[in-house]
């Protein structure tokens, strides 16, 4: 269970991530 949520906390930093770049 923790890894999984390790795993979907990654995949939510790469889409914060690729919406900071369209912001930019």
């Amino acid at each position: 269970i923790v890894l999984k949520l390790q795993i979907h906390c990654e995949k939510c930093d790469e889409d914060l991530k690729e919406e900071l770049m369209k912001l930019k």
